[in-house]
């Protein structure tokens, strides 16, 4: 767990195929994909990449990526702030990662 979250931290876009991929061609683990799934729900982690695709870029296509970065940083502020997220118990990850941080 300490290695997933370690490169989760600096890859948030790693999911659980390239994870699994990293883990054990790099790191030499035997783990599948669904035991990477589930320590992904366990800990909580989340990658990105569907929620942004889904909820901005597919409702807003743009021409370039001067035009895609505004919409993309503007989501990001949003996601969190503002996006209240079941697995972090409908808090948004600001309210959660703050809290840790002041209790720890």
């Amino acid at each position: 767990m300490k290695e997933i979250d370690e490169w989760f931290t600096k890859h948030p876009d790693y999911g659980v195929y390239r994870m699994t991929q990293r883990l054990n061609k790099d790191l030499g683990y035997q783990v599948n994909k669904k035991r990477i799934r589930r320590l992904y729900n366990l800990m909580g982690l989340q990658t990105i990449y569907r929620s942004i695709k889904y909820e901005n870029i597919y409702i807003n296509p743009t021409e370039n990526g001067l035009e895609l970065y505004p919409l993309i940083d503007e989501y990001m502020q949003f996601y969190n702030k503002e996006r209240r997220h079941t697995r972090l118990d409908n808090k948004t990850p600001n309210q959660t990662f703050y809290t840790i941080k002041l209790v720890s």
